[in-house]
């Protein structure tokens, strides 16, 4: 995602990581955890697929992804905790280029709904579980910007903290500003209070003078965030806004790859007005991790708790999700490479989470 060119992606291509083992790193013994994964599904593949998000909503599992390069955006669901899958839900009815897509998902009534957000500036809704969808309203394009390998991020109040949905729609993505390969991306923020039928214009929440790519979106109820990777450097940065996104502040970096290939910030779930549970996918030149934990909004800084590491499965392509579920259970989604570059869609729960859950 950071680079168009799969062989040329400086972040992404040499990713291993398996699903066995979950070791601690960077942790005291109290906050340290050692889970352990029950054998892991396969729901599509073998095919190309890029990008991934993990969601678990009241009425099934959720796990989003695209074909690469310029292929369906595709909704998998699950109905027994991730057991067995349905057929996939092609979201927007139509290929799309690159699309590096995000999803957020909240209750309303008996059903889900969920948001389904894709480059360069798409959003597509369900009311109904994923069973159906529609197209809301594009996001506008800031002006001077191209479309090139947009990654997106999306979130509403509901799906950060449950409760009553509301009207409010947070977007951010990533837009291409120069020429292909010499230019860079650069955040901007969009907002709909009308639930899609309309957004502000978008909003720079990085700066100009560097290039800042594949976003999350998340609350506190207080402050809006953001993390993003910079290209070419080894940190996930952090951004936050304490008037809803009309102006950011810059945060600092949040974590530093532990290697050479880079650091990236593929899934936040906030957890309570406390804390939010953070995916890192660490790549380093040859073996690459998901390092798990905390991001504590008091102090705003994280902290390791476990990671995932094993050099059988080999996550790829910006696919690797980890998913926190209730007290002591974990689910994970990834996108696993074979030695002739295709992938397959995997899942697995923890071996302390029942698989009806």
């Amino acid at each position: 995602m950071i680079l168009a060119n799969r062989k040329n992606l400086n972040i992404a291509l040499v990713s291993a990581v398996v699903l066995s083992t979950i070791m601690a790193i960077a942790a005291s013994p109290a906050t340290a955890r050692n889970v352990k994964w029950q054998e892991p599904v396969v729901m599509a593949g073998p095919g190309d697929y890029q990008c991934l998000d993990l969601v678990t909503g009241v009425n099934g599992v959720y796990v989003l992804t695209h074909e690469y390069p310029a292929g369906r955006v595709l909704l998998f669901k699950s109905l027994d905790g991730g057991s067995t899958w349905n057929a996939p839900v092609n979201v927007f009815e139509m290929p799309i280029w690159a699309a590096y897509p995000g999803m957020c998902v909240y209750q309303e009534g008996d059903e889900d709904t969920i948001l389904v957000a894709s480059g360069p500036n798409y959003v597509a809704k369900s009311t109904d579980s994923g069973a159906t969808f529609v197209r809301l309203t594009d996001v506008p394009k800031p002006a001077s910007y191209d479309t090139w390998y947009c990654s997106s991020a999306i979130g509403t109040n509901a799906s950060w903290f449950g409760g009553e949905a509301d009207s409010d729609i947070y977007f951010v993505s990533g837009y291409y500003m120069g020429i292909p390969w010499t230019g860079k991306y650069v955040l901007h923020f969009s907002k709909s209070c009308d639930g899609g039928s309309s957004w502000t214009e978008p909003v720079v929440v990085s700066t100009m003078d560097y290039s800042s790519i594949w976003p999350e979106v998340f609350s506190d109820g207080e402050r809006l965030y953001t993390l993003h990777a910079v290209p070419y450097n080894f940190n996930v940065h952090l951004k936050y806004s304490d008037d809803w996104g009309a102006t950011w502040t810059d945060g600092g970096d949040l974590a530093t790859s532990e290697g050479g290939g880079g650091l990236l910030a593929l899934k936040v779930q906030p957890i309570d007005h406390r804390k939010a549970f953070v995916t890192l996918w660490d790549v380093q030149l040859g073996t690459g991790f998901a390092r798990c934990g905390y991001f504590e909004y008091d102090d705003m800084a994280f902290t390791d708790t476990f990671r995932v590491e094993n050099p059988e499965w080999r996550f790829a392509m910006h696919g690797l999700n980890v998913e926190k579920v209730g007290p002591s259970g974990f689910r994970i989604a990834g996108i696993d490479r074979a030695a002739d570059d295709t992938h397959t869609v995997m899942f697995a729960n923890s071996w302390t989470l029942d698989s009806s859950d």
